[in-house]
């Protein structure tokens, strides 16, 4: 066992595996931790593959879903293993051939998406899990909720506008709300998992001193200006959809809105990271600041810098300020 670890990409190989299983492990049995797993999973199998080759990863992958193939059935590991083989890969490749982070981070996201839609066509074809079926597991949890709070009597205690009726028809709402904005959820999350996984990787590889991609800071992230016909075609579709009630045009509006509202959001961060660079010097009451808005402001805070990211796509507010 000591000269097993003594090579160093049989040590990396075992505990990527170790690591990568039991998250899995994790994931599988305790569901809610599944979202947060996603986020770094990839990370360890990125490094691996970065640091001994796509021969080595492509070994170790192997020997993953072997043992999540005996530990939770075939069905299980494919669903567990599409994503994170699919972004793992691309992130390897992006890191060896030392693409630029924005050209990384494409790849990513198209892989991650791409995993994701084979997923869902899995689940479909092969277990019939349709948005149909989502939808009826979703309402058939709206009446034990509205019985549990009956039960704790929420409803007996007079707050404004808060009646059962009330309830059942924001919670049926919430379920149609969900279904219809399905498609930018799953490419919102997808987005998000790839970024986070390319960041954390990243910033693994910088600790083991390897060289890596310079990434911009936030302050200089930018977008041209002509991106916001997007935008411009997803508001006037919902409004089309809305006004002539064409139901598809509708959700297709709603979607891209909420694809946008992502982009935009980003780009808020960026414009307020450039002034707070520019006005407050020190870095450590810069967080003060943050930190204080999150806390007071809230939700307002995140709706102030969508607003803010779709108009800096209009006037671009930085070059203003340096001018």
């Amino acid at each position: 066992m000591a000269k097993f670890f003594e090579t160093p990409a049989l040590k990396d190989g075992f505990f990527t595996l170790l690591f990568v299983v039991l998250l899995g492990l994790v994931g599988l049995f305790i569901p809610s931790f599944m979202m947060l797993i996603q986020l770094f999973w990839a990370v360890p199998l990125i490094v691996l593959l970065v640091r001994h080759g796509f021969a080595f990863g492509l070994y170790t992958f192997v020997f993953i879903f072997a043992i999540l193939l005996v530990l939770a059935g075939p069905v299980q590991a494919l669903i567990l293993l599409l994503p994170l083989g699919g972004v793992s890969w691309a992130y390897g490749l992006a890191f060896r051939k030392d693409y630029r982070p924005r050209t990384a981070l494409l790849l990513g996201v198209g892989v991650t998406m791409a995993a994701f839609l084979g997923l869902i066509l899995f689940l479909v074809f092969q277990r019939g899990i349709t948005l149909d079926y989502i939808s009826q597991q979703l309402q058939a949890n709206v009446e034990p909720m509205i019985e549990k709070y009956r039960s704790e009597g929420l409803f007996n205690k007079n707050y404004p506008g808060f009646t059962e009726e009330t309830f059942r028809q924001q919670l049926q709402i919430a379920v149609q709300t969900i279904i219809r904005l399905f498609p930018a959820l799953s490419l919102i999350w997808g987005t998000i998992v790839a970024a986070a996984n390319y960041f954390f990787a990243r910033s693994a590889l910088q600790s083991l001193e390897m060289q890596v991609p310079v990434v911009s800071p936030l302050s200089q992230w930018q977008l041209p200006w002509w991106v916001i016909w997007g935008f411009i075609f997803g508001y006037a579709a919902y409004l089309w959809g809305d006004y002539y009630e064409v139901a598809w045009a509708l959700v297709v509006g709603q979607n891209i809105m909420l694809l946008y509202a992502l982009v935009f959001f980003v780009l808020g961060c960026a414009v307020a990271s450039f002034f707070l660079k520019k006005y407050i010097s020190s870095s450590n009451i810069r967080w003060v600041v943050v930190l204080l808005c999150l806390l007071f402001t809230g939700i307002l805070l995140v709706v102030l810098l969508v607003l803010l990211g779709l108009l800096d796509l209009l006037f671009n507010y930085r070059k203003l300020a340096r001018a």
